[in-house]
């Protein structure tokens, strides 16, 4: 089964300028990150990332609902979509912070770029500047790799059923 990841950068006025996506094959173990960027991305290269697809949808935010939004598609109609936020949240009920960039850190991931971890409205000036942009890049490549490897995580050290994941399924 492959299981697709995404985290989505935009502009405050929504506007996605970069897409990290990766895949997991279930049955391998093999993990794929990529990314998408340009002026104008597409709603048919967004149904591209998605169309691999054949078991669940990870995100960690409010990435699908962009998505959605930005590209008029139905990506939780068509997909099994998990926020592993929730995930996060039922396995860690009083953690102090249910960041991404903490929960990598918990199980000891260690990143190269960690910039934008504590701001990320300066995310789009560095975009903006090509002298800049390969940190972006980096970053976001990061925050797809370390999603999938915190769901990894969380799946082998918590009983995560199926049953389960069917009841926080975004809808």
């Amino acid at each position: 089964m492959i299981n697709t990841y995404i985290d989505a950068e935009w502009y405050i006025n929504q506007r996605i300028f970069l897409i990290g996506y990766g895949y997991e094959n279930t049955v391998t173990g093999k993990i794929t990150c990529k990314q998408l960027y340009k002026k104008n991305i597409s709603q048919q290269e967004i149904i591209d990332i998605l169309a691999p697809t054949t078991g669940k949808i990870f995100i960690y935010g409010p990435d699908v609902g962009m998505l959605e939004k930005v590209f008029n598609l139905d990506v939780r109609g068509c997909f099994f979509c998990v926020n592993l936020i929730k995930v996060v949240k039922d396995c860690y009920p009083n953690r102090h912070s249910y960041k991404l960039a903490e929960m990598e850190k918990f199980f000891g991931y260690k990143r190269t770029a960690a910039k934008y971890k504590g701001n990320i409205f300066s995310i789009y000036d560095d975009w903006d500047n090509p002298k800049q942009r390969k940190i972006v890049l980096r970053y976001n490549l990061e925050d797809v790799y370390f999603l999938i490897k915190v769901k990894q995580q969380l799946f082998s050290r918590f009983d995560i059923k199926n049953s389960y994941l069917k009841s926080i399924r975004l809808t």
